[in-house]
């Protein structure tokens, strides 16, 4: 009976360690997903080390890339936070683009604000 017991928390701790190892992986890309997801956006270009493409989904664990010539490519979220990425594009799409444009909108909200009389939450 107590040989039995032994031999169920082996085959228990075995697939433990397994599944634990394996999942490794993935944990890491889930967990790169929320900062990738702000800190990309779908449209931009951009290179991950000699690779370039458009970015067609940010998924939870992998972010997708049109590479051209009907190339779809998929990497893994924590690929683009451990790799140097170029973001290639305009101010427009670029993360500093997108701040100025939502200062611009802020600064734009706050001067209808004051001719109307409007309250805006600020935060």
């Amino acid at each position: 009976m107590i040989l039995v017991g032994i031999l169920v928390a082996a085959a228990a701790a075995m697939f433990a360690l397994a599944f634990g190892l394996g999942g490794r992986e993935l944990a890491r890309s889930l967990s790169a997903g929320r900062y990738v997801s702000h800190a990309f956006e779908v449209g931009q270009d951009i290179t991950i080390g000699d690779v370039r493409g458009r970015i067609t989904a940010i998924e939870s664990a992998s972010t997708v890339l049109d590479g051209g010539v009907g190339d779809t490519l998929r990497f893994p979220n924590h690929m683009l936070l451990e790799a140097i990425v170029t973001v290639h594009g305009d101010r427009e799409t670029s993360s500093a683009g997108w701040c100025a444009q939502r200062c611009s909108q802020r600064s734009a909200a706050i001067s209808s604000e004051r001719s109307c009389g409007a309250q805006i939450p600020r935060g």
